[in-house]
């Protein structure tokens, strides 16, 4: 089931009404998820000396702001996937678990192991972004988060904005798939400037993502924070247009059945047939038959021919016609 997911990140820029317009936007994209990077508690997350700290007292919300952006996204009919900061925000985000359907470890707090031990003990669905980790960094984040293969989502993604396509390594997506056997996602950082994330999309997915994002944006002509990667809602109605036809074109993989289609196109190949009128009581030997093209149905396949060899003959069989179980004895 293909789900997308329209991200916020700081692309707001500290402007409430930019948040609830961005959130108007994933709802006519058509989007599943809107993300939030939740930061309530400053002090956590810099350390007051740190040059970024004036900015990011800029760009923050209130607690009383993001309750408001919760509910208007669930009146939308969007879930929101969530990625707290600081384990202080994560209090706050269970404080109002409700509004919330997955959470999301952030790239700054990947490694640490206090926060992570705290998530572990909401009962949500947990994305990993892993874009940038090794193996090593991965078990032992999702040993901390104590999560199994069904209640994890592994997020991989560049971390580089645009992110240029030689950097992507997007076979790391089947290893993963092999190695976790978790849910996958994709997240693109590409320029909105070309589809390249149309094409990304479309590899991720035959690699076996089910889970697509972008960060999303009001007006493409306004630069933002994030936004030379950010696209709009008709580009997202788009992208999940394109998700659902390669869905359908890459199926479910089963090499043991045929579609109606494929079972029409076999019928056109040559059938096993008397290759000369074939007594009743006749032990059937090679020269008795051939293969060739006929309106007749016959439920044996060619792969069969062996089956018949030696058999006798239940009837006599007229040169021409073709070979049914009926027609011969074990």
């Amino acid at each position: 089931m293909i789900k997308t997911i329209g991200e916020t990140a700081f692309s707001h820029q500290g402007d409430f009404n930019y948040l609830l317009k961005q959130i108007d936007e994933a709802a006519k994209g058509e989007c599943d998820y809107i993300k939030f990077q939740i930061l309530v508690c400053q002090d956590e997350y810099f350390v007051r000396t740190h040059p970024g700290t004036n900015t990011i007292d800029e760009l923050t919300f209130s607690k009383e702001q993001w309750i408001e952006a919760l509910k208007y996204s669930n009146a939308k009919g969007l879930k929101v996937l969530a990625l707290p900061l600081t384990i202080g925000c994560i209090k706050f985000c269970e404080e109002n678990q409700n509004l919330i359907d997955l959470y999301e470890v952030h790239s700054v707090t990947f490694n640490e192991i206090p926060f992570l031990n705290e998530l572990a003990k909401t009962k949500k669905k947990i994305v990993l972004g892993v874009g940038g980790r090794d193996l090593t960094e991965i078990d032992i984040a999702k040993k901390a988060l104590n999560r199994d293969h069904k209640e994890l989502i592994l997020m991989f993604g560049f971390q580089s904005f645009p992110t240029a396509k030689e950097n992507l390594n997007l076979n790391k997506i089947k290893n993963l798939k092999q190695y976790y056997n978790c849910e996958l996602g994709y997240a693109d950082h590409s320029e909105n400037t070309n589809d390249d994330y149309t094409l990304l999309n479309a590899i991720s997915q035959s690699l076996g993502c089910t889970f697509f994002e972008k960060h999303i944006i009001v007006d493409k002509k306004e630069e933002r924070i994030d936004g030379v990667t950010a696209i709009a809602s008709d580009e997202f109605i788009s992208m999940r247009k394109n998700l659902i036809l390669n869905s359908t074109t890459l199926g479910n993989g089963d090499l043991f059945s045929l579609n109606e289609k494929e079972q029409i196109y076999k019928q056109r190949e040559k059938k096993i047939v008397a290759n000369r009128d074939i007594e009743k009581s006749k032990t059937i030997e090679a020269k008795d038959l051939a293969y060739k093209v006929t309106q007749n149905e016959s439920d044996f396949q060619q792969v069969d021919y062996l089956k018949i060899l030696q058999k006798r003959a239940s009837r006599t069989i007229k040169k021409g016609e073709t070979i049914n179980f009926k027609d011969i004895i074990s």
